[in-house]
């Protein structure tokens, strides 16, 4: 949680420590406070998944679970136990236990409870909790994925814990979520963010907290977009952090984003834990060191699980052969230097339960090790075309991509800095398409052409637009050329988006054969969760009876103006989907009546447009809107 201090104890022993907003039902059964949720894991047999971005405390609410059922009579007569599986602490139990059906669900839970190998007694249950449940499935194709989670551990936990786009890539209609209510994780409101700081910075600092508490509250006041920021517990943790530091003392932040908060947040902790005592090192240093670990952590969880060993977390060698080659410092020195790394706030060392002896750091927070990642990608994209392949040969996760659009706003506001990207960019995709040259799989440079013609596209360079308008008639591949096409939309040229929404709207009007909008609608499909996200095939329409989290996620995008580029196939895809999916017309129409008023919002804006209100789809979603009560 970023305030190492601030121990689980501490924050659930303490008055107004532990805040929460609530959890509300995504099938539409309302809200759920923790202590109803604690309730129904007790006296009924209701199972449930929680879903949350990153950072807003999912680990920290499993844990207070733990906690509150521990404190019942059952618990406390030794009859049953709530037990805390943390795939993030146990990863290799996947690969070497389960996988191998070699150990039962109960003999886990009570290993996991007594963390001995002793027999359970035969009259003991357990109430099994799980953590990070996509740490355990990452880097696993569907079929794996599926496989899994339809094994008893899994249908026996009464609730887990997973971050939301996982869920809605990989876990929606698996057997797994079938019958569990899915409760989302709701962000701080102004006034709970406030009351967080002003009870936590007083314990963290008892002379000077108070003083901060209202000195931090006044900054986050200024700034509405500082406020929504830090409306996260991770992040929140992160700006105490800083503030403590006296980071914020002379600082604009109204333009403060994600990257600059984890940006300083790094620097400081580079600063304050490794340099002061490696001063020989320097930042940049150790700062290329950490995305190199983030890479070879991320790429290892991302590689196929055949050998057994899910890796998630650095061997302590690893760690030490790197710091040696990076700093330049022999291995004994190195060794004593990836302890260091180990006690920051940034990496900690954790014990892998089921090797003995094992000994793994780990970033302490995923989004640590995907801002590092991100870092590594825009310093690639900058230098050298060398590893731009490999990097974007692995699906990079929304994160990831969230930090990576804004380096690349960063990267456009310097003209030199354009031109490198382009220029490394165009070198790393050449490489790619040279199949004779490739290191790659077939799947992985599926991938990497995808990502690469994307984020090549978001730069807004007159060479980069020039390059993608090169290879447009050329590209055989329509997920790798309607990638490039939306990436030049954010880039700046929206040319090629309004052909290619032409060319859809005329193949849909030929009713023929319809692959162009297959691939449109397989994608958005898979990116918003309405079927399991295939990296190697996302285009594809797998038939699923639903598109209502697709049909939300588009009203939600044409509502919000970072989305403006691509407002015209958002509007474009949502018509589509509604009115010629078949398979889900009928859900989809429910869905399109009961979001009417913020659709006629949307139509009221696009008319308003000087542009978007030519647009056919803007004539299309009125002329539909006038209908929704009587022939949808």
């Amino acid at each position: 949680m970023a305030l190492p201090e601030l121990t689980y104890q501490r924050l659930f022993e303490l008055d107004g420590l532990y805040v929460l907003e609530g959890l509300e039902s995504l099938q539409g059964t309302g809200a759920i406070t923790l202590g109803e949720l604690v309730d129904a894991i007790r006296t009924s047999d209701d199972d449930f998944l929680v879903v949350a971005p990153p950072g807003a405390g999912k680990s920290v609410l499993a844990k207070m679970m733990l906690h509150k059922l521990a404190q019942f009579p059952d618990a406390q007569s030794g009859r049953s136990a709530p037990v805390l599986l943390d795939f993030k602490e146990s990863p290799g139990l996947l690969a070497r236990d389960l996988s191998a059906g070699r150990t039962t669900t109960d003999d886990i839970a009570w290993g996991l409870f007594a963390a001995d190998s002793s027999r359970r007694p035969a009259s003991w249950t357990a109430t099994l909790i799980i953590d990070s449940l996509d740490e355990g499935l990452v880097g696993r194709n569907l079929i794996e994925i599926n496989q899994l989670v339809s094994q008893d551990l899994f249908k026996s936990s009464r609730v887990a814990f997973v971050r939301r786009d996982f869920y809605e890539q990989y876990l929606t209609n698996t057997s797994f979520v079938s019958g569990r209510d899915v409760l989302e994780l709701k962000p701080w409101s102004p006034q709970q963010r406030d009351d967080y700081v002003t009870h936590v910075l007083p314990v963290l600092e008892p002379e000077t907290g108070a003083a901060m508490a209202i000195r931090l509250i006044g900054i986050i006041d200024e700034s509405e977009s500082f406020g929504v920021l830090l409306n996260v517990p991770l992040r929140m943790n992160m700006a105490i952090s800083l503030m403590r530091r006296g980071v914020f003392s002379d600082r604009d932040l109204e333009a403060f984003n994600i990257l600059q908060l984890f940006e300083e947040f790094a620097s400081q902790a580079i600063t304050a834990d490794v340099l002061r005592l490696w001063p020989d090192a320097s930042e940049v240093q150790v700062h290329t060191l950490l995305e190199e670990l983030a890479w070879i952590d991320y790429r290892n969880g991302r590689d196929d699980h055949d050998n057994g060993e899910d890796q998630s977390g650095l061997e302590r060698s690893v760690v030490e052969k790197t710091a040696a080659s990076f700093l330049r410092m022999p291995i004994e020195r190195a060794e004593a230097f990836a302890k260091r790394l180990s006690q920051t706030s940034l990496m900690k060392e954790k014990t892998e339960r089921v090797r003995i002896g094992r000994r793994l750091i780990i970033f302490r927070h995923k989004s640590f090790q995907e801002f590092f990642l991100a870092s590594k990608i825009q310093n690639s994209m900058l230098d050298s075309a060398d590893s731009l392949t490999g990097l974007f040969g692995v699906m990079l996760s929304p994160e990831v991509w969230e930090f990576l659009k804004e380096a690349i706003e960063r990267i456009n506001s310097s003209p030199g800095d354009r031109r490198r990207s382009v220029v490394n960019m165009v070198e790393a995709i050449e490489r790619v398409e040279d199949v004779g040259k490739a290191t790659l799989s077939d799947d992985e440079r599926r991938v990497a052409r995808e990502q690469l013609y994307y984020f090549l596209g978001n730069i807004d360079s007159k060479e980069a637009r020039k390059y993608i308008h090169s290879q447009l008639d050329t590209i055989d591949d329509e997920w790798v050329r309607r990638g490039a096409i939306i990436g030049m939309a954010f880039g700046g040229d929206q040319s090629p988006m309004h052909s290619y929404i032409d060319a859809l709207r005329a193949e849909r009007a030929a009713e023929t054969i319809t692959p162009l909008n297959d691939a449109n609608v397989g994608c958005h499909l898979s990116m918003f969760g309405d079927q399991v996200f295939d990296s190697a095939h996302p285009d594809i329409d797998r038939g699923i009876a639903t598109a209502e989290k697709t049909i939300r996620r588009l009203i939600h995008q044409l509502s919000t103006s970072t989305n403006e580029p691509n407002w015209r196939i958002d509007l474009y895809s949502l018509l589509d989907i509604v009115f010629h999916r078949e398979v889900s017309r009928r859900s989809s129409a429910k869905v399109f009546r009961e979001l009417t008023p913020q659709l006629l919002q949307i139509t009221d804006n696009l008319t308003k447009d000087p542009i978007a209100k030519d647009w056919p789809e803007t004539t299309d979603l009125r002329k539909r809107l006038n209908e929704a009560n009587g022939k949808l």
